[in-house]
């Protein structure tokens, strides 16, 4: 499969997704060793890796899943939920501002060099994650205005378009500032930023 192809399907280029695989396979928390079941092969941590990132980017049920990669229902459940969990372990050393000076300063640089813009560390935006109205949910609640049933997403990049804040989870009936508002950057702005030293786009 050609890098294109593999990026419309999996949502990420196939360097990234070998980098994911070495990380989950060497994970004793997350990837069982010598697991099998009913005289079945242990599903390895390529198939755990592809077969979640198809499920979160193809909006695929788990029973479509399960039969593309050739799993029980049941253990494409195990696997999603494995994935996940080491994902989150992961997050907060992969989806990060910069530490320290040094770190702020090259960013703000490489920033400068594209837009001739001095002192960014990131550009801020928002955008809809459409979504079934949750049980015992009110749907207007979600209805966001394009009347979609949505969450909102709150996303920073730096300039390799790499995320390094993300907030989730707000209905998307609330307004973007209400967003920033409830988000964890809002409440650490001026000490990211150095009380206006840098700032965002």
């Amino acid at each position: 499969m050609d890098n294109d192809t593999f990026c419309r399907h999996f949502r990420m280029c196939p360097e990234t997704c070998e980098q994911l695989i070495d990380g989950f396979q060497q994970s004793s928390d997350f990837f069982p060793k010598n697991e099998m079941h009913g005289g079945r092969s242990a599903v390895s941590a390529e198939k755990h890796i592809l077969s979640f990132l198809w499920f979160a980017g193809n909006k695929s049920s788990m029973r479509d899943v399960a039969d593309r990669f050739d799993t029980a229902i049941s253990t494409c459940e195990t696997i999603l939920s494995r994935v996940m969990n080491y994902l989150l372990s992961i997050a907060k050393d992969v989806i990060k501002f910069p530490n320290n000076d040094e770190e702020k300063d090259e960013l703000a640089y490489r920033f400068l060099k594209i837009s001739g813009f001095p002192n960014v560390l990131g550009c801020i935006d928002g955008s809809y994650i459409n979504i079934r109205t949750p049980k015992y949910k009110i749907r207007s609640t979600y209805a966001n205005r394009h009347e979609k049933t949505s969450l909102v997403l709150q996303g920073i990049c730096d300039d390799k378009k790499k995320f390094i804040d993300a907030f989730t989870g707000v209905a998307g009936k609330l307004h973007d500032s209400r967003t920033f508002t409830l988000s964890f950057i809002s409440k650490n702005i001026s000490g990211i930023c150095q009380n206006g030293k840098y700032h965002l786009l």
